[in-house]
């Protein structure tokens, strides 16, 4: 329903999300979410409207006559449906931080006039100067502030887990159905069957929950080493997918205990830690503690199975000094092709960025540049295999704003799409490639991809690439892709180049003073020329 359309098109959305949870997941609800669900459609509507109001806030503590919505026309017996249902709490107790955060400054003056506060100072100033000697909790009324109550929400716990339970992660909000409904967003729409779900058991969605309140916890400074030992005792009964959740916060564990550099600790989180990268950080930890042995050891470890490119590159680099250390020999590893490199001078210093002005520096006639980085490649992918992309396979769609699936960087996300993506690569040796992709360009613009850009993307740029990059070089970019498609959608040079006389292309990494290749950037320049793919490196300089 668009806003415009109806002034409680709030309370339609959360009856909603009400009735697409309870369709889902009745199975791993306890009782209190049950209650809270069946006394909220018992609720009168104006008190159904104003809860819904308040879930939206950001805060859980509200003072009574600011809640003025022009939709809810009886507002005091609608805080009192509300309170009798226990969904909140009227005339509640607040701190000084909630008086600061709830009040005009002038009410503030007047009620701590004794205090000797001047109206010239912040009220984080005020706040500041009050704060010691007032830490106890009272009424609005107690503090002094006539004729006001506060409102707390109590339900926040519970909303949140149906906000997990809908969305399958709490970083998206309410607010997702208003800028879908203005059009700001614009999902693929998806036929989801009852029987696909984020989370297929009690556990899986309690761990989630608990790591969440870990996570504000570390954000808020919290011991490192408190936060770990509060972690998730077993996760054998949990999903691989909330299992990765949990093993990607050790590992930030393990980089915050390295950032206040008790290497003991970080040493101690990533030996318990999977996640991918967490051997790297601990050999670099290794190192800190000068355990060279160890690190010596690890070093090999990795370099004889790798979890991934940038794991192996690292460690490579990391071998020869550790060797060193031990006056062991240098081990021989194989070293990255590496790009022919050009100088260029400009005539100026670059009035944008110095990419844009490099390609304008280099454009012909028939010598067409653009500045793609990242965008070219990765949007050709999205295009190519938009059906593998949002094929309804189990588990991969469970909610209807979803940018692309749940398992789009699972190890088996490949495996599981094999027939669509066969086609998508079948489709490259097609004569109406560009036909095809402009078609998919025109019918799909600005629906959310996680692999399309589409403002850098237009009918032009695609019309060139196909016309001037071979299908065979097209094929070769999109597999190294699908190896790796969290980590291979960024490193790809700043530049390309198509000679759309001679229908050929080239990439070019533009670099400026001081500036250096990348380690992503240098693994794709390699892989491009052990493939054929050309690809150079332009140093910029321009009169100081």
């Amino acid at each position: 329903m668009h806003p415009n359309d109806s002034p409680l098109y709030y309370l339609a959305n959360f009856q909603f999300v009400l009735a697409f949870i309870a369709a889902r997941y009745d199975d791993l609800l306890e009782s209190p979410e049950q209650a809270l669900i069946q006394q909220f459609q018992a609720l009168p509507r104006d008190a159904q409207a104003l809860l819904v109001r308040l879930i939206m806030r950001s805060r859980d503590v509200f003072i009574e006559n600011t809640l003025n919505y022009v939709e809810i026309s009886a507002l005091r017996p609608a805080l009192q449906a509300l309170h009798t249902v226990g969904f909140i709490e009227q005339n509640t107790e607040i701190g000084l931080e909630d008086v600061f955060c709830l009040c005009k400054k002038a009410d503030i003056l007047k009620a701590f006039s004794a205090a000797g506060l001047s109206a010239k100072q912040s009220k984080a100033e005020m706040q500041a100067m009050l704060s010691h000697r007032h830490p106890e909790s009272k009424t609005l009324e107690d503090w002094k502030l006539d004729g006001v109550c506060a409102v707390r929400l109590l339900v926040r716990p519970t909303v949140d887990t149906f906000r997990l339970l809908f969305f399958g992660n709490l970083y998206q909000d309410w607010s997702e159905f208003v800028i879908t409904d203005l059009g700001h967003l614009r999902y693929e729409s998806i036929v989801i069957p009852e029987t696909s779900r984020g989370f297929t058991n009690r556990t899986d969605l309690d761990t989630c929950l608990q790591l969440h309140e870990l996570r504000i916890c570390l954000e808020a400074g919290e011991p490192v080493h408190e936060l770990f030992q509060r972690l998730p005792s077993d996760t054998s009964s949990v999903s691989p997918a909330v299992a990765s959740r949990v093993a990607k916060f050790v590992f930030q564990l393990g980089q915050a205990a390295e950032r206040g550099k008790d290497w003991l600790l970080a040493k101690t989180i990533y030996q318990a830690c999977g996640y991918k990268g967490s051997r790297h950080r601990l050999l670099r930890v290794h190192e800190q503690l000068s355990d060279w042995p160890a690190a010596f050891a690890l070093a090999q470890d990795i370099l004889l199975a790798p979890s991934s490119e940038d794991e192996h590159q690292a460690t490579r680099r990391a071998l020869p000094r550790l060797a060193r250390k031990l006056k062991q020999p240098v081990p021989i590893t194989p070293e990255l092709i590496q790009a022919a490199t050009d100088s260029l001078n400009l005539n100026e210093a670059p009035t944008v960025c110095v990419e844009v002005s490099v390609a304008q520096s280099i454009s012909r006639d028939n010598r067409q540049v653009h500045y793609v980085e990242n965008t070219l490649f990765s949007s050709l992918f999205g295009l190519v295999f938009w059906d593998a992309i949002f094929a309804p396979s189990p588990g991969a769609f469970f909610h209807p704003f979803q940018s692309g699936p749940a398992d789009l960087f699972h190890p088996d996300f490949a495996a599981r799409r094999e027939g669509e993506l066969a086609a998508g690569f079948e489709s490259l040796t097609s004569d109406d490639l560009a036909e095809r992709l402009t078609t998919r360009w025109q019918s799909k613009f600005g629906l959310q991809n996680p692999f399309v850009f589409w403002q850098q993307l237009d009918e032009v740029l695609i019309n060139h690439a196909v016309s001037c990059i071979p299908q065979e070089s097209l094929r070769i970019i999109f597999t190294r892709m699908l190896a790796d498609l969290k980590n291979h959608r960024s490193g790809f040079p700043d530049l390309i180049v198509f000679d759309t006389l001679e229908q050929r292309y080239e990439l070019i990494e533009v670099k400026a003073p001081n500036d250096r290749v990348q380690d992503n950037q240098a693994r794709w320049m390699d892989y491009f020329l052990r493939h054929d793919i050309p690809c150079r490196v332009v140093h910029v300089s321009w009169p100081t």
